[in-house]
């Protein structure tokens, strides 16, 4: 299966996250494996967070391990503030 990365924009706020939402769902009916580089975002919010979680889950049931294979420092605090589990051993954190 053909993995495919989608770069997160720099904001990712309420006001982004439909079009952003949006675009993955689109890209996700298609057969290829999908992960996120989140390495650029700078500004995110609980919708921002909530998008993730949501993208996370997605992939767990497909199986995917590391659905972010790269984060910025903002979007690695959150991980960390939530204890959550975005990216594997092998994922870098930006």
């Amino acid at each position: 299966m053909e993995e495919q990365t989608y770069m997160l924009p720099e904001e990712l706020s309420i006001y982004e996250v439909t079009d952003v939402y949006q675009e993955l769902r689109v890209l996700l009916e298609s057969e290829q494996k999908l992960v996120l580089d989140a390495s650029a975002v700078e500004e995110i919010d609980s919708a921002g967070i909530q998008l993730l979680v949501w993208f996370s889950r997605w992939a767990e049931n497909r199986g995917i391990d590391s659905p972010i294979i790269a984060m910025s420092d903002k979007v690695a605090h959150f991980q960390s503030m939530f204890s959550m589990h975005w990216t594997s051993a092998g994922g870098s954190n930006e």
